[in-house]
């Protein structure tokens, strides 16, 4: 073989070696980004609608009001989520099933799992026209009232759904205007060394129910329950979860009380709200990292 065909074959093989170790590390960086857990709080002030998220799989808690439901379709397809394996509604106040329509009209949802009560607003009549809509076109969806602690999966997560055991008459009884608030699901989510705890609009008695089922809840973040609303029973959950970071989902016009925001910093918990920014947490199952955008 010639010195220049000898070069040439070298080049070819260089570059055959190359391609596969860029096929590779592209493999790898996939494998890597698949392996994260992401959990997204949409800017949707006093509103929940979160994601949690692991490479195209998703699962989603509450959906906003009605003008959020648009939103939280749109980041969904922004970061490439193509299915949704689960939808969470902790309860059927119009802050939290608000989008769901939209969010059913949009996506192809697996499973749904909410609390078990009939709600009353406008929104949850427009939820559950949509569900009966897929239900006429054939769609075989698993909608599930939740009434025992039921485990789910997503990617390297695992979850938790704990429901309320309190009725409406007991609530009311208490002294509360509604109860839906106080039957909110509470969802735990775990991804190695991080975990997640998502509260819905728990007030006094849920919390309380929640104390009474054990006495540590240590999460590495909470979802402050009810949008930052301060009750008697606010300082015994953050004894109980003593976590490291806490996301408020507020508003400009309902922020959340001076009561509670004095409890996080003596407590020095890092506080983020969906006030101006989305917030975003990405767990690689040891390091967890939290931006707002």
């Amino acid at each position: 073989m010639k010195l220049k065909e000898r070069r040439g074959a070298a080049v070819c093989v260089l570059l055959l070696l190359a391609s596969g170790i860029l096929t590779s590390l592209a493999g790898c960086a996939g494998a890597q980004e698949s392996a994260l857990f992401h959990v997204s709080f949409l800017k949707a002030g006093k509103a929940d609608a979160i994601v949690l998220w692991s490479g195209e799989e998703a699962i989603v808690i509450d959906t906003g009001e009605d003008d959020d439901g648009e939103k939280l379709c749109s980041y969904m397809e922004s970061r490439g989520i193509r299915t949704i394996q689960a939808l969470i509604i902790t309860h059927f106040d119009k802050d939290h099933v608000g989008g769901a329509d939209i969010l059913l009209e949009r996506f192809e949802v697996q499973r749904i799992y909410q609390p078990d009560y009939e709600g009353t607003g406008k929104q949850y009549r427009e939820y559950m026209a949509c569900l009966d809509g897929n239900r006429a076109s054939g769609h075989r969806l698993s909608v599930q009232a939740v009434t025992e602690c039921t485990q789910l999966s997503l990617g390297n997560a695992a979850l938790t759904i704990y429901p309320s055991s309190l009725t409406k008459e007991e609530i009311l009884q208490a002294g509360e205007q509604e109860y839906d608030n106080d039957l909110s699901l509470v969802v735990s989510a775990v991804h190695g060394e991080n975990s997640f705890l998502f509260t819905g609009d728990a007030k006094a008695q849920r919390i309380r129910e929640l104390m009474k089922q054990k006495e540590d809840w240590g999460h590495t973040l909470l979802k402050i329950p009810h949008h930052g609303t301060y009750n008697e029973e606010t300082e015994h959950l953050l004894d109980a979860v003593h976590p490291e970071e806490a996301v408020i989902c507020c508003s400009g016009k309902n922020p959340a009380d001076q009561e509670l925001l004095k409890l996080l910093e003596e407590r020095n918990i890092q506080v983020w709200t969906t006030m101006d920014d989305t917030v975003e947490a990405v767990s690689d199952g040891k390091v967890l990292e939290i931006s707002a955008r």
